[in-house]
This record gives C-alpha cells, structure tokens and sequence, in this order.
C-alpha cells in the first residue's frame, strides 16, 4: 500500500493579548497526513513555546484529520489552557477544511478524467 503524505496548513489570528500577536499576529499550523489513512503523522504549529508545540503534538498525532473538529478538539479545549486556544482551533479547522477541499477537487478531476 502506498502511504504517500501530503502536507496541509491552516491558520488563524492570535489574539492581541498574547505574545505571539507581537511578533507573528497569525498561527500557522502544518500538517504532515497520511493520504491513504487520513492519519495525522506529524504537526507543527508556528507558536513560540516548545512546550505547547510539543503539546499540542501529543493530542494530534496519530488520530484521523476528521476527529480533529470533534474529540481532539474537546481534548484541546479541556486542557490546552493558553490565551492562543482558540487560533489553534481555527488554524485546525481551517487545514481541515483546506484538505477536504483538495480532496475533493482531486476526486471531481479524477472523475471527468475517467468520463
């Protein structure tokens, strides 16, 4: 089986309160995924602390990009206690977005190709 990877990213505006918003005033989040599992293989987010990168890290890998807007993001909200939670939920949600969109633009090129 070939478990080709496709890197997504999504991102967000950090709230004015924060650190970051000094420096960065978006988050970015990428995405490594596994294109046949929808497995999440490895994710970086473009925040200024090790520890929340790695985090972070912990609750996302290894679970589906799907379960990202629903039990991870629960996790997330339960004990990602930062001033950023809430950039790194819609940095999520908008790379998941981005996939599916990809994903379905591919499979509609796919489809007109084998008509």
């Amino acid at each position: 089986m070939n478990n080709k990877s496709i890197l997504v990213s999504g991102k967000a505006k950090l709230p004015q309160e924060t650190t970051a918003y000094e420096t960065m005033k978006v988050l970015t989040v990428i995405i490594e995924v596994c294109e046949v599992t929808e497995e999440v293989l490895d994710v970086e987010f473009s925040l200024v602390s090790k520890k929340s990168n790695d985090f972070l890290k912990k609750l996302l890998v290894g679970h589906k990009l799907d379960s990202i807007l629903g039990e991870v993001k629960n996790e997330i909200i339960e004990s990602f206690q930062v001033f950023s939670q809430g950039a790194v939920i819609q940095a999520l949600e908008s790379a998941n977005k981005r996939y599916y969109a990809n994903k379905t633009r591919k499979m509609i090129i796919k489809n007109n190709n084998n008509s």
